[in-house]
């Protein structure tokens, strides 16, 4: 039996462990996280380049129920150049080959967290030349977890907006009604 990979619970798991799996394929491209390490143009070496998006959005988790309380989804740009021959026919066939293989890691490892989006040539120069680039994008989803400490520190510190009524206890208000229903033919 194949040993299963340890979870990815953060983009930055994901992320840390595109390279080590890359490498053990055989592929030893570097890669590189944050937009530090884009360069663009002619010239430049082949390269995986992640840059997380500086703002994320947070909303309901993807499964009521799960022990979860809300989800946080991130959207993360890859720019993806491969080593080139130069031919002209095959101009992006490098960097074509090295993002499916990037992409095939990033699903293995996150399956169902990961959605992919834009798929786009990103070559720096408008015809046939060195530096093709392809630049992708895909959203990461993880879960937060409902804390039950906090959820016991709220019930434990919070007292309620207004004191007990006490002429209604529990919402009821001694009041009675007989209600008597007819129906008539008109």
């Amino acid at each position: 039996m194949a040993r299963r990979p340890a979870p990815i619970s953060t983009l930055s798991d994901l992320l840390s462990r595109i390279g080590p799996v890359l490498s053990a394929a055989g592929d030893m491209t570097p890669i590189m996280i944050g937009k530090g390490y884009l360069e663009h143009g002619v010239g430049a070496g082949p390269r995986v380049v992640f840059v997380p998006a500086p703002k994320g959005r947070w909303g309901a988790p993807s499964k009521i129920g799960a022990g979860h309380l809300a989800a946080v989804t991130v959207d993360c740009l890859m720019l993806v150049r491969g080593a080139e021959s130069g031919d002209e026919a095959t101009r992006l066939s490098a960097a074509e080959e090295l993002a499916d293989r990037t992409v095939n890691v990033i699903r293995h490892l996150a399956p169902g967290r990961t959605q992919g989006s834009e798929w786009a040539d990103d070559s720096p120069l408008p015809v046939d030349a060195y530096g093709a680039d392809i630049a992708l994008a895909f959203s990461f989803t993880r879960q937060i977890a409902d804390d039950p400490k906090i959820r016991e520190a709220i019930a434990s510190s919070l007292t309620p907006v207004s004191p007990e009524d006490t002429m209604r206890p529990n919402g009821a208000t001694n009041d009675t009604f007989d209600v008597s229903v007819t129906t008539e033919r008109v």
